[in-house]
């Protein structure tokens, strides 16, 4: 049973943005899968009548922190669209490479349990269980055993999380669904009026590029400028032209 909570009465507006944020904070920290009403009260402050007074579900509110989190890209790639056509296709690359970068910005906080805290969890219980084995100098059954239960916790640790992979892949998809075609205006249309190069089958090469960069980002296997550089180059078969930066 939940304790009484004391809240203050909130215009329906505010009440629904700071739901919004308390469980983005909760994504970001311990997963979708820990996304409930009773911790969204707790982080907000309210009860969880209250939280179902203004949504229907969690999916209902997941669904909204992805297009929150959408919305903040649009508006943030809203300053490269402004900006006026590139003289090389250095700097149309480079602008590409930026737009992918504050894709992968907003949509971190679906990949941060998922991966990033996975792994140090991972990495930091394999070493405790080596210095146990060290310490007891345990005999090869021992060794085994050990071996096993950290395969089952890595396991658990990465269940728990794996609701945040689905959120990272709707995310990704709906803003893909809104930033390809910009995308493609802002660097293929330089490409093209400045070097007279042709690149075919458009909208399929962008959303292509744009999920595994973006994911290779988010999950912190692609995390050097240059790498993606190198991939929108060669998909958008440019990549001679690197050889003369």
């Amino acid at each position: 049973m939940q304790a009484n909570v004391k809240f203050r009465r909130e215009e329906p507006e505010t009440r629904m943005r700071q739901i919004y944020e308390a469980a983005e904070r909760i994504i970001a920290r311990d997963g979708y899968s820990q996304l409930s009403a009773q911790t969204v009260a707790g982080e907000v402050g309210i009860t969880r009548p209250l939280v179902y007074h203004y949504f229907a579900s969690m999916n209902e509110i997941a669904e909204g922190v992805i297009e929150r989190r959408v919305a903040k890209s649009i508006e943030d790639l809203g300053k490269i669209y402004r900006v006026p056509q590139s003289s090389s296709i250095r700097e149309s690359l480079e602008k590409g490479v930026r737009a992918l970068e504050i894709i992968s910005q907003n949509g971190e906080i679906f990949g941060e349990p998922t991966m990033k805290k996975y792994a140090q969890r991972s990495s930091s219980e394999s070493e405790r269980v080596a210095n146990e084995q060290t310490a007891t100098h345990s005999p090869k059954g021992d060794e085994v055993a050990g071996e096993k239960r950290l395969s089952k916790k890595r396991s658990d640790n990465l269940e728990r999380q794996d609701g945040n992979a689905e959120l990272l892949l709707r995310y990704v998809s709906q803003v893909s669904d809104v930033v390809a075609p910009k995308l493609q205006e802002i660097m293929v249309r330089d490409i093209q009026a400045q070097h007279r190069l042709r690149i075919h089958h458009l909208d399929a090469t962008f959303r292509i590029a744009m999920t595994g960069i973006v994911l290779g980002q988010i999950t912190g296997r692609l995390v050097s400028r240059t790498q993606c550089e190198e991939i929108l180059a060669q998909i958008l078969h440019v990549e001679n032209y690197m050889s003369t930066w």
